[in-house]
């Protein structure tokens, strides 16, 4: 426009050399900047019926603020955010937070991360958010995506039976894509090893991770496959005693690895995942309690889920969404509790060496993701016993009925 109107002699040569200034100096002073703020809450009716085989049955149910979760965005520039993600109700209410800087050139295009946030392991877990299929994700990202978080500063003050390996870490994440072909993506990162906390004790080491996948959409289909790797130092602790708390008296090291595939067509939704981990002094040598010590063999806990649904309308009530899951836990002798991997259910039998869950539900989608209802049963079967105890099985049934509001 400058240009016309010096050729039109409106403007002459200096005084469009000024205004180009002055539009530099505005622009400059006038960074992209927007927060937005939204909530998701979970409300749940939950009926707990436990079948243990050396004891009566326990039956528990009641309702319950099963998330808040109140997410902040804030955009710094157009090439910069932050993201805060709060917890409720929790002890620890910071969910997740990270500074995300994008990066576009010609020779390399992603996202740079520094905060807090899940590890690129378990796809559970960082793809749902509020779009979750089911009231709670599968046993395993309960399982591979918790922690060995009961030791301290070389103390042990507490027992936890989840293997210390994915879920929530701090560090530096990267976001890639291949610049021939954006549907080609990689990550890498490197973290604390111990998840869900950041602490400055000896027991805390570090944790690298990586991965290559494919993601490619269609309109409104899309297919995600890849996989996922990791190493983390410092991750169970092994004791001199059961008994605590206890001083350490060494550091056990894991390594994983986690394909996936995601695929969505049309009205067909399936999930399946296959994770792995092989932990140093992972075996547990009490069949009561766990008990990871020094001469504790390694153990390398498996498992797999396949999820398939159906979303169909049905006017003028919405779209509902037929789900069924199946998931098998092998814990190769490291053993697992069944409140670990189950919410509001009880440690009922000691450890368990396997589960299987099978779970079918159906989602009425009333307003999209923004309202949503849950209905669903799902029934673990825990079963053998670990460093050569006896045979022993838990059934827990869960019926569930979730309610997910958004705004």
């Amino acid at each position: 426009m400058l240009e016309k109107l010096v050729g039109r002699g409106v403007l002459s040569e200096e005084e469009a050399l000024e205004a180009r200034k002055s539009a530099a100096a505005v622009e400059s002073k006038t960074p992209a900047s927007k927060v937005r703020l939204f909530t998701f809450i979970h409300t749940r009716y939950q009926y707990t019926k436990q079948t243990y085989s050396n004891a009566p049955s326990l039956e528990k149910n009641g309702f319950a603020v099963r998330r808040l979760i109140p997410v902040v965005l804030a955009d710094i520039s157009e090439k910069a955010n932050v993201q805060i993600a709060l917890f409720f109700p929790s002890s620890a209410p910071i969910n997740a937070t990270h500074f995300e800087y994008k990066v576009d050139t010609e020779y390399i295009k992603g996202a740079f991360w520094l905060g807090y946030e899940t590890a690129f392991f378990c796809m559970e877990e960082p793809e749902s958010g509020t779009r979750i299929m089911t009231p709670d994700r599968s046993i395993l990202n309960m399982y591979f995506g918790g922690g060995d978080h009961g030791f301290y500063d070389g103390n042990a003050l507490s027992y936890t039976t989840p293997v210390a390996f994915s879920g929530y870490h701090t560090g530096v994440f990267w976001h890639g894509k291949f610049l021939k072909n954006e549907s080609i993506i990689y990550r890498l990162a490197v973290t604390n090893s111990k998840p869900e906390k950041v602490g400055f004790g000896g027991e805390n080491g570090y944790a690298f991770w990586a991965s290559l996948g494919y993601d490619k959409k269609i309109g409104e289909d899309s297919i995600r496959f890849g996989v996922n790797c990791g190493y983390s130092t410092s991750v169970v602790s092994a004791v001199d005693s059961y008994t605590t708390p206890a001083r350490v008296a060494d550091f056990g090291d894991a390594w994983g690895i986690n394909p996936y595939i995601l695929i969505k067509k049309g009205p067909i939704t399936f999930h399946s995942e296959f994770m792995l981990t092989a932990v140093q002094y992972g075996a547990s040598t009490n069949s009561e309690i766990p008990h990871y010590c020094k001469d504790s063999p390694q153990a390398v806990p498996w498992g797999f889920y396949v999820l398939l649904a159906y979303k169909f309308d049905l006017p003028p009530l919405g779209q509902f969404e037929p789900v069924v899951r199946f998931t098998h836990l092998n814990t190769d002798g490291r053993g697992v509790t069944e409140g670990a991997v189950l919410y509001r259910t009880e440690n009922w039998g000691g450890l368990f060496d396997k589960v299987n869950s099978y779970y079918a539900g159906i989602n009425w989608y009333v307003l999209g993701n923004s309202l949503k209802y849950t209905f669903c049963v799902e029934y673990a079967d825990f079963y053998g016993g670990v460093a050569g105890g006896a045979d022993r099985s838990d059934g827990a049934l869960v019926a569930m009925a979730q309610v997910q509001i958004v705004f």
